[in-house]
């Protein structure tokens, strides 16, 4: 690492660039730098879901029960940054990638998006 003040920019989003490149350098093969382990940390992660239900009594036996569920609420976007040239590649660590700079310390991916569901059940 070059400069470990000025790590993070500061953007978030889709397609912004969460780290700064210019912070890191490549080391020379065999060598380790002076980065120490899990000192840059992703973006905070938070998530709200929901669910409501209520049963209605028909009869003594027979009930009808209406649930309404709902995941990711306020839909945010919670994303960590690019750690390596392909996506899929997810065993390489985040500095190998240092010689691709397009994809490094990008959000390129999101938490799913807002779900709901709802149910009606019949109980006899």
């Amino acid at each position: 690492m070059v400069n470990p003040a000025n790590v993070y920019t500061g953007q978030s989003g889709p397609g912004a660039r969460y780290l700064n490149l210019t912070a890191f350098a490549l080391q020379p093969f065999g060598t380790v730098g002076n980065l120490g382990w899990n000192s840059i940390v992703g973006p905070t992660y938070w998530d709200i879901d929901l669910a409501v239900s209520r049963e209605f009594r028909i009869t003594e036996r027979q009930s009808l029960q209406l649930r309404a569920d709902a995941f990711n609420i306020t839909n945010s976007f919670v994303s960590n940054p690019a750690s390596t040239a392909t996506p899929t590649s997810a065993a390489v660590p985040a500095f190998e990638s240092l010689g691709s700079p397009n994809l490094f310390g990008v959000l390129n991916a999101a938490q799913p998006t807002r779900k709901m569901q709802f149910a009606l059940k019949y109980t006899f």
